[in-house]
């Protein structure tokens, strides 16, 4: 359902209409960059928050140039699109935060440790409405630092109030707020973590929101389950909802792991509607999107016993049937979830923001998906790390040359030896005639960014068999690509091939030509 598009060397956060917002770290601050089009290479970031790590940021979609940033737990306003930030309204240009999250209401929370989600604020008009995540040290339930807060602004960030809390009246309801989302003049609100304290309730913002209840309580609410903890959920055309059970453990000890779905009205009982996700251990779900064409498409979130491993991504075109249709690589210490997964309406491409890649640099850095249709014979499409040849391009390391399709390395060889790709990494060569003049003698163990497991590297061709290579003398795989497994998908070789691989994957032939 998606396949890899681009490779974006910033930390994309944010977007509104006619921007992407993204960062880059330097030292103790984060410099923020404004990109027209993916491709925008800007020499100057546009702003910064001096002295502070922006961990989220979110884009008004109606006043273009409003954004909102979380640092580690103060949230502070812009205007003029990340230029500069503050509290003094209208300007906004004080480098001063707008409220400490935990700070509002009674009691106020101490220490720090409270954060928010990217799903975590949603904007709707005037209004803004923010979940808070609380990790706060010394947590004693109903008691100190324990409350957690739907916070809820009627000018666009500007002043904050209590919407609804928890756990502030000698009772513990819940852990944390995941998510706030706004769908069909109803807010979905997200909850976790232990079965009693997960849950999906509907609230109408009309309404005044009863605080210190027990999920359980609420009349629009799907609680008291694994498969009611979540931290995103899709809501396509119809009467349905989607969402992933953020849920790592095995079937045995949480039965609710997969997609599931449930009516947006939230009558009837939701049903789980894919279980695959049963194949990993500690792999739990995590953000989607729906793409243009209207596919649905969950990505996974690594728990600590999973680092390193691969995220893997679920699509569907009916939100029937499921497949596992993309792999993320990742680098042998990463762990976590996307910070951001979303669609671009200005080009159409989604945009899947993940630290710790694996295989290259930066390692705070996005890529673009487009919508593909689902290939059995392809399987899952490696969308990270991909690689780019072309008979346009050059063999270089300078400038990214390699990463991104519009600046193509030259040639095979040059692209499978010096470690300049990584263990499970997609090598797409472009359409055209290949001469090599000799074996490959693969090399790419040293690569900075590896895996933790040294899977095999895909070289695939063109569209419609249209990548040809011409080896002489060459009998087998192993003649072309020695030292490293391959598997080779859409490439057509010269001379006859017999079909096998050091990876046991048939490969296709082509008479001589």
């Amino acid at each position: 359902m998606i396949d890899a598009l681009d490779f974006v060397p910033y930390r994309i956060l944010a977007w509104d209409s006619d921007y992407l917002y993204a960062i880059r770290y330097e030292g103790a601050t984060s410099y923020i960059y404004r990109l027209a089009a993916r491709t925008d290479e800007p020499t100057e970031p546009r702003g910064s928050i001096p002295g502070q790590l922006v961990r989220c940021m979110w884009a008004s979609p109606d006043y273009l140039g409003t954004m909102l940033a979380r640092t580690q737990d103060h949230i502070y306003k812009t205007v003029d699109g990340g230029a500069n930030w503050g509290n003094n309204s209208p300007a906004f240009d004080n480098g001063q935060p707008i409220f400490r999250l935990g700070g509002i209401g009674t009691p106020e929370l101490v220490g720090g440790g409270i954060g928010v989600l990217h799903r975590g604020v949603t904007w709707d008009g005037e209004n803004v409405y923010l979940a808070e995540y609380s990790q706060a040290p010394g947590r004693i339930a109903g008691g100190y630092n324990d409350a957690v807060r739907l916070l809820r602004s009627t000018d666009r960030g500007t002043t904050w109030s209590v919407a609804g809390e928890w756990n502030t009246n000698g009772a513990h309801q819940i852990r944390h707020l995941h998510s706030v989302q706004a769908h069909g003049g109803y807010l979905y609100i997200q909850a976790g973590d232990e079965n009693y304290e997960s849950g999906i309730l509907r609230w109408n913002p009309l309404e005044p929101l009863e605080s210190n209840k027990l999920l359980s309580e609420y009349p629009h609410c799907w609680s008291g389950a694994q498969r009611y903890r979540t931290g995103d959920i899709l809501f396509p055309p119809g009467d349905y909802m989607y969402w992933m059970a953020d849920s790592s453990m095995g079937d045995a000890i949480s039965p609710d792991r997969g997609i599931w779905r449930g009516r947006k009205d939230m009558t009837g009982t939701p049903e789980r509607i894919d279980s695959q996700i049963l194949r990993h251990w500690r792999h739990s779900g995590w953000y989607g999107v729906i793409l243009p064409n209207g596919s649905l498409v969950f990505s996974e979130f690594l728990e600590a016993d999973a680092v390193g491993e691969r995220i893997f991504f679920y699509g569907s075109t009916d939100g029937a049937t499921w497949e596992v249709c993309a792999s993320y690589g990742m680098e042998k210490t990463g762990r976590g979830g996307a910070d951001v997964f979303f669609v671009w309406p200005k080009d159409g491409a989604a945009y899947f923001t993940k630290p710790l890649h694996s295989g290259k640099a930066p390692l705070s850095a996005s890529v673009a998906l487009i919508p593909k249709a689902f290939d059995p014979k392809l399987g899952a499409r490696i969308v990270h790390p991909v690689y780019w040849v072309g008979q346009t391009g050059v063999d270089t390391a300078i400038a990214d040359q390699g990463l991104r399709p519009d600046r193509p390395w030259r040639s095979l060889p040059y692209a499978l030896t010096g470690s300049r790709i990584t263990h499970g990494a997609r090598v797409v060569v472009g359409a055209g005639l290949y001469e090599l003049a000799e074996p490959i003698a693969a090399e790419w163990d040293a690569n900075p960014q590896p895996p933790i497991q040294p899977y095999s590297v895909t070289i695939e061709g063109g569209a419609s068999e249209s990548t040809v290579l011409r080896l002489p003398c060459a009998d087998t795989l192993a003649d072309v690509v020695t030292g490293e497994a391959v598997q080779v998908q859409n490439v057509w070789l010269e001379k006859p091939m017999k079909t096998e691989t050091k990876s046991g994957t048939a490969i296709m032939a082509k008479p001589t030509i």
